[in-house]
């Protein structure tokens, strides 16, 4: 059985996409293979205003910076349980994963995912590998992505009903490492026991 996640077929889907930042694949490759990376300033500032909305959530400590973004988002998921943690078994062409997501906040049906961007347009995550993952783990009707791009804050929902399985990204990510011989390192990386 491998684990698979959100995280890294979004990471492949990025490296591989035509837009691709220089050094992408490389991070692509250190998340493959379980090697630490220098997370970016985007990551870092992201990481940084999740922290923010959580603290004001849990225990009503007033950001820093971004006052009414975190202030905002805070409002949406209050109430929300924080950080759920969803596995399960999936049988795809023969071959056991796992897979395996936290979601930021899941409250009445909704799962809440925090995004920090530099910029942003409608539409941004329609591709994501988010979604459909996390439909797969959580029993949700809904998935709305709550971005913050430095200026103000937007929703971007999408709904089960409207969104493909995970099944045919897993399927086209395991033919890519079998095609570009990389398929050893996800099973030196990314095996866990059927018994999980």
């Amino acid at each position: 059985m491998y684990k698979i996640t959100h995280s890294l077929l979004s990471s492949w889907q990025y490296a591989t996409s035509e837009d691709a930042r220089e050094g992408a694949f490389d991070d692509f490759l250190c998340t493959l293979r379980g090697e630490p990376f220098e997370p970016t300033e985007a990551m870092l500032k992201g990481r940084r205003f999740e922290e923010a909305v959580n603290r004001l959530v849990a225990d009503g400590a007033p950001p820093i910076e971004d006052n009414d973004a975190v202030v905002d988002i805070a409002k949406i998921v209050q109430g929300g349980a924080p950080q759920v943690r969803g596995e399960k078994g999936l049988l795809i062409n023969g071959q056991k994963f796992l897979l395996v997501g936290v979601a930021d906040y899941l409250k009445a049906g909704t799962i809440y995912d925090i995004k920090r961007t530099s910029r942003y347009e409608y539409g941004k995550y329609q591709d994501s590998t988010q979604h459909p993952a996390y439909f797969e783990l959580f029993p949700a009707s809904a998935f709305v992505y709550l971005i913050f791009d430095g200026y103000r804050v937007y929703q971007e929902t999408y709904y089960r009903a409207d969104t493909p399985s995970i099944e045919q990204t897993i399927i086209q990510f395991i033919d890519f490492l079998r095609a570009s011989d990389l398929m050893p390192d996800y099973i030196e990386h990314w095996s866990v026991s059927d018994e999980v």
